[in-house]
């Protein structure tokens, strides 16, 4: 699943309704842990669409169009990133 936009995307709906503690298998079946995994590990970038992450296969960084949807289709004004390395 990808925590913004295509197949399998998460709302913020789905995200609060996550089972506390959170579990972060980068590369679980379960879907909690692969949100978790995404939320944690996804990247922006400045070019347009989803691509590679540098952190490994299958987590992905995502361009400011990827955001603008998902805070569209969420109806929110702002997405903050807790950290950037």
């Amino acid at each position: 699943p990808r925590t913004s936009c295509g197949p399998g995307a998460v709302t913020l709906a789905e995200l609060t309704r996550l089972q506390r503690p959170l579990e972060t298998l980068h590369r679980s079946k379960v879907r909690a842990a692969q949100i978790v995994a995404d939320i944690i590990w996804s990247d922006p970038r400045d070019c347009r669409g989803i691509g590679a992450n540098r952190h490994g296969s299958g987590l992905v960084s995502f361009g400011p169009d990827v955001a603008s949807k998902f805070m569209a289709q969420e109806g929110i004004s702002h997405l903050v990133r807790s950290h950037q390395l």
